[in-house]
């Protein structure tokens, strides 16, 4: 897979950080690197783990693990001027810490982090947007994005051998997170068929510019178009609030990459007033709803 945020090179980085740490505390952290190591942690999560130990402790001595200065560290990262996403990560790297030492389990228990702080989007897609894109290997991508629901990353790794055209469609296969997922694909089927002419080999990937080029024109469409929320991520979000408003949980599970355990559904769909309406609606209808009445609750929530 390609290496799309040059994690090689910011991992050997931290290493090297980590040697020019005094006696103590570069031991400490190697000690926690070791641990990772033995955990087989993702070269991600161990980015993610060292550098938010890293950017808390710069200046905090980890201190013994008592359950007093437990309770300070958690007290300090409450109050710094930082997101709430940012202060979980602080305490999930101060926990992995701890777990790292042998600490009592009942001790680590006190550091709660709860639930990421998913923001809503301003507004989901709900319209073909590829079109706005300026080149065709842009368009396809956007178009991917929208149909699948995939995450950038898992669209960026694509090759060719990853699409089988079947007499519906095709089907994309997708490696992620939780591993290696089939997507039926329909609407965008044409401009794939079009990419394969160009394919000189099946293990090519389908997309050569790199991820900050193409999230930074994804942001400027979205921009154009009116969208306040310019990440790419905008299209995953709306994708899972479109499944949700029609497929069972598990399903919408299997589609987007969740495993079965995942929290994300719930914290990943935005259900909009108006599908809530038309569903109250429709399951009245068979009661026969006054026409007054109806157009109440199509006003309701406006």
């Amino acid at each position: 897979m390609k290496d799309l945020y040059n994690h090689k090179d910011r991992y050997n980085h931290l290493l090297n950080q980590i040697q020019t740490f005094n006696p103590k505390r570069r031991r400490e952290f190697s000690r926690f690197h070791k641990y990772m190591i033995t955990r087989e942690l993702s070269l991600a999560r161990k980015i993610t783990l060292l550098n938010n130990l890293k950017a808390f402790f710069k200046t905090e001595d980890i201190k013994p693990t008592t359950r007093i200065n437990i309770y300070n560290i958690i007290q300090k990262i409450d109050r710094i001027n930082k997101s709430p996403n940012t202060k979980r990560d602080y305490k999930l790297a101060y926990r992995s810490y701890l777990k790292s030492i042998g600490t009592d389990e009942k001790l680590i228990e006190l550091i709660a982090v709860g639930n990421p702080d998913i923001r809503k989007p301003k507004k989901i897609i709900d319209k073909p947007l590829y079109p706005y894109m300026n080149s065709k290997d842009e368009q396809l991508f956007v178009r991917l994005l929208q149909e699948t629901g995939a995450r950038p990353g898992e669209i960026m790794n694509i090759r060719h051998k990853h699409i089988e055209f079947t007499d519906f469609g095709a089907y994309l296969t997708i490696t992620g997170k939780t591993g290696t997922r089939t997507i039926p694909i329909i609407d965008t089927v044409p401009m794939l068929q079009e990419n394969r002419k160009t394919a000189k080999n099946q293990e090519d990937y389908m997309f050569w510019f790199t991820y900050g080029h193409i999230s930074k024109q994804v942001a400027k469409m979205l921009k154009k178009q009116g969208y306040e929320d310019t990440y790419m991520y905008l299209f995953r979000k709306s994708k899972a609030t479109e499944l949700f408003e029609t497929l069972p949980e598990q399903l919408v599970k299997k589609y987007m990459g969740w495993s079965k355990n995942s929290k994300m559904a719930k914290v990943y769909s935005f259900p909009r007033q108006e599908k809530l309406t038309d569903a109250i609606i429709q399951m009245n209808q068979a009661r026969g709803i006054p026409k007054k009445m109806q157009t109440n609750l199509n006003n309701w929530g406006a």
